[in-house]
């Protein structure tokens, strides 16, 4: 058992499979206001500046609004007609913005249960998004720490989280990250015995040590299918997060991602690495209000480079598939 546990804990590369050709970023973090679409957006537009081909899919599917971070108006078909089968297919939903090499899939507008699609219907969209060609594919993810979210999350190849320097913040940072292990880890058992094993373990466990429950449930799955046990320790093993910090104002702030990205590793059994902050920026706010991206109106600021920077961070980490693509700009 010691060496599946060992197995598990070290963190590594994810293996993206030959038969994908895209590489999937999400963006995710629990908590609403932490700066997922600002980043997705913008990181968007940087790599298709860069002359790659990318789609931003909003999957902020309550409350949709990429496209107002884009500088766009409400397009008239959104994902809500994909989902209300409207449209045949998802690529019928897929639009330009203003941005050569930037195309969008505008989340749900009209329907009120499109927040909580059903498992079908989530299933063939989730299909679908893995099977529309381009290069790099980015999921704006909305807030939230329940399976749903989590499932999208877990779609990358790149995982992103972000969070701001608050309390309430953190807590839900902590709580999605539980989240997206358990459901990455449901996923793959395939017994309703192991699946037990596992809701007992992830059940009411505040904040305590992840992997001590980990180790408990792998020992548990393991007398009865070493194989199965093989899988999830290997899972943990692939699990890797990234974590920018957005909305930074003091040294305090920049210690945060560092410190977090040590507690993960030392008590959740998976892998995090910080790629960065993005500083409070008074600016930000006044983009969005102005409809106006804010690498557009602000491409020259101090906010701004931070973008770029996290990027080249995040490709540096990146698994070899995205860094087989990577940006012209990651050797500047």
């Amino acid at each position: 058992m010691a060496t599946l546990i060992h197995f598990s804990l070290k963190g590594g590369a994810v293996d993206i499979s030959s038969e994908q050709e895209k590489v999937i970023w999400s963006f995710g973090g629990g908590k609403g206001g932490s700066g997922r679409t600002l980043l997705a957006t913008n990181l968007a537009i940087l790599l298709a500046r860069d002359g790659k081909d990318v789609i931003l899919f909003d999957g902020n599917l309550g409350c949709a609004n990429a496209h107002t971070a884009l500088g766009m108006k409400h397009p008239s078909k959104t994902l809500s007609d994909f989902l209300q089968g409207r449209v045949a297919d998802l690529s019928d939903v897929i639009v330009p913005t203003p941005f050569n090499n930037l195309r969008l899939i505008p989340g749900a507008k009209d329907a009120i249960n499109a927040a909580n699609p059903n498992s079908a219907v989530k299933t063939k969209l989730v299909k679908r998004l893995r099977s529309i060609p381009c290069e790099h594919l980015f999921l704006d993810i909305g807030p939230g720490t329940n399976f749903q979210a989590a499932d999208f999350f877990l779609e990358g190849h790149i995982q992103v989280m972000l969070i701001t320097p608050e309390p309430t913040a953190v807590e839900t940072a902590y709580r999605f990250i539980r989240a997206s292990i358990h459901r990455k880890l449901k996923n793959i058992v395939d017994r309703p015995l192991f699946e037990e094993y596992l809701d007992e373990g992830f059940g009411d466990m505040g904040e305590g040590n992840l992997i001590a429950r980990l180790e408990s449930i792998l020992e548990k799955i393991e007398k009865t299918d070493s194989q199965v046990a093989e899988k999830v320790a290997k899972a943990l093993y692939e699990m890797e997060f990234k974590l920018v910090v957005n909305q930074a104002r003091d040294r305090h702030d920049r210690y945060l991602g560092p410190s977090i990205c040590e507690i993960v590793n030392k008590f959740y059994g998976i892998h995090m690495d910080y790629a960065g902050i993005i500083p409070f920026d008074e600016r930000v706010p006044h983009s969005f209000r102005r409809n106006t991206p804010f690498l557009v109106e602000y491409g020259k600021s101090e906010t701004a480079a931070h973008f770029s920077l996290i990027l080249k961070e995040l490709l540096k980490l990146a698994p070899e598939r995205a860094k087989s693509n990577q940006l012209n700009l990651i050797s500047s």
